[in-house]
């Protein structure tokens, strides 16, 4: 997967929120960012915005 982010807002973001992971437990950007896409997309799923891919 290649996803190249131009948005400073949501990089800062991700940036703060992967540092209060604690460093046992933390995963790597795109660990994060890939469990973030499929998360969303379930999300539309269930609110039946797409129909199940």
């Amino acid at each position: 997967m290649s996803i190249n982010f131009n948005d400073r807002n949501t990089e800062a973001r991700m940036q703060k929120a992967l540092s209060h992971f604690n460093s046992m437990v933390r995963p790597d950007k795109q660990k994060f960012v890939s469990e973030a896409i499929n998360h969303y997309i379930d999300s539309l799923i269930k609110s039946k915005v797409i129909k199940k891919v």
